[in-house]
């Protein structure tokens, strides 16, 4: 969205924008910054080329005649010359390749600047715009509410004066209304504040606006959003990716195996522990413990398994095994990168990552707490 501002349907907005952008001199400076470095690159790119270039070329013509007494000789010469002188210092050491890469740079770098500059100025000239109309229906209000307040204090000071309303209520009631209107001039003083940083925004002195930007056709009236727009924040978009559609189904498949297998290791930990509690021996303790590491593991394996099918379901590859080794990469967070998917299911990869990690610590805590657990039942045996 280049012309977000747009989504709020104000007119006198986009046309405070579209004169800052014409006016503003902090943009006009940079866009001037990217024609420089636009020059500059062009002046470094012909290094590439020949440095000297002569051509010359010239022509002489000779007309002889000789004559005597008995004899005349007439003779004509022409003699055509052309040349030409190249001088071409060639790039062994960089020093031309190092210089246009260095203006290429440049010239990104000013764009990007231009750019940035761009967006630092609707966003302060759109944040000094909603300052302004929300310090316009305050004041507004703020009048509203003394017109009413002082109809109330003249109400109270004709029922104190007749004899039915006591000093105390007529003295909350004009405070009330002077309390209100103490309000009133600093609202008015922060409207004036706020339309001078809008004119220096649009590269304007500070005063009145110009024709055509008169701020006074939509005063106090704060600009909406509509809430069909709402619904296209980044958050929502971001759940409409197919990517994201076609990865969530796997991830919350391998939380509920993960799960499983989790809670059969602890319980069946839990069951053999206590069936032979009391003639507790090595192999015991080998057993238990390689079956708790064999399940998690082929628990994992598994999940590399169901990952590898949908890459396969989504066409990236044209066989298990490959489709196995990627993600078996991305699920052991490896990286190698020398089998990477397409632009538009690329973002799978760091998924399936994020998946790997998350369930790797799970199984590794499940392992710690196995052995956590050998460790307390020897302890207590040595101990009797």
């Amino acid at each position: 969205m280049r012309q977000w501002w747009r989504v709020f349907s104000d007119a006198t907005l986009e046309r405070l924008i579209a004169e800052a952008d014409a006016q503003d001199a902090g943009v006009k400076i940079a866009g001037l910054r990217v024609m420089e470095a636009r020059a500059q690159l062009g002046i470094a790119q012909p290094g590439r080329y020949p440095q000297s270039q002569v051509a010359s070329a010239d022509a002489l013509y000779v007309h002889r005649k000789k004559s005597n007494d008995s004899l005349s000789t007439t003779s004509r010469v022409w003699q055509l010359s052309a040349g030409v002188d190249i001088g071409w210092e060639l790039d062994f050491w960089g020093r031309f390749s190092r210089a246009i890469e260095s203006a290429d740079a440049a010239f990104f770098a000013a764009r990007a600047n231009h750019e940035a500059a761009l967006v630092l100025l609707h966003s302060q000239l759109a944040d000094s715009y909603f300052a302004l109309r929300t310090a316009e229906a305050r004041l507004r209000v703020a009048r509203e509410n003394a017109r009413l307040q002082r109809r109330s204090y003249e109400i109270t000071e004709r029922l104190f004066k007749s004899g039915e309303s006591d000093e105390l209520d007529l003295q909350q009631a004009r405070t009330q209304y002077l309390g209100t209107l103490s309000s009133i001039p600093e609202l008015e003083c922060q409207i004036m504040r706020t339309r001078n940083a809008l004119a220096i925004l649009i590269g304007r002195p500070p005063g009145p606006f110009p024709d055509g930007l008169d701020l006074i056709e939509k005063e106090g009236v704060i600009p909406q959003i509509q809430r069909a727009v709402l619904q296209d924040v980044p958050a929502n978009l971001l759940l409409r990716r197919p990517d994201i559609r076609a990865a969530v189904p796997v991830m919350l498949l391998c939380l509920v195996l993960q799960g499983v297998v989790v809670a059969i290791c602890l319980r069946r930990y839990a069951r053999y522990r206590l069936a032979w509690q009391g003639r507790e021996s090595l192999w015991l303790d080998v057993l238990l413990l390689t079956a708790v590491m064999f399940l998690t593991l082929a628990c994992n394996f598994v999940q590399m398994i169901l990952w590898a099918v949908l890459f396969l379901l989504l066409g990236e590859f044209q066989d298990l095994i490959t489709a196995l080794y990627h993600s078996g990469v991305n699920f052991a967070t490896l990286g190698y990168g020398d089998i990477v998917m397409s632009k538009e299911w690329r973002l799978l990869g760091p998924l399936e990552a994020a998946n790997g990690i998350l369930m790797f610590g799970v199984s590794t805590s499940v392992m710690t707490a196995a052995v956590l657990e050998v460790i307390k039942y020897n302890m207590a045996g040595l101990r009797q």
